[in-house]
């Protein structure tokens, strides 16, 4: 004879298996080809960088608030180009201490972004 589960289980027992069976059942996305990274970013590829670059990533870089002398720089983009199926978004950016010029390289295998100096 088979006991049951007290009532202080089953109540979790049962969230955790309705959990995994949606984690299951949920459709995947499968990762973009090159050729449709490129078709789909490139008219985002400027704006894609910006947001990344002043929400994400400019916060938390203490260094380089200082040597810009603002929390809120000012960008400024050259010609995006693509190389290694990735975007290469060359921007400056610009506060009342001095100007950084850096390139934003979107990743579209990983969907990622980075940042290089630039010379």
């Amino acid at each position: 004879m088979r006991k049951a589960l007290p009532k202080t289980l089953r109540v979790p027992m049962m969230l955790s298996l309705a959990v995994g069976t949606l984690f299951i059942l949920l459709p995947t996305r499968q990762s973009e080809s090159a050729s449709e990274c490129r078709s789909s970013l490139s008219r985002q590829a400027k704006y894609l960088v910006q947001e990344d670059y002043l929400k994400s990533r400019f916060p938390y870089w203490q260094i380089e608030k200082k040597m810009l002398g603002t929390l809120t720089p000012d960008l400024s983009f050259g010609r995006v180009t693509i190389e290694n199926e990735a975007y290469h978004v060359p921007f400056t950016a610009v506060g009342p201490d001095a100007t950084l010029t850096r390139v934003g390289i979107i990743d579209c295998r990983l969907q990622d972004i980075d940042y290089a100096f630039a010379s």
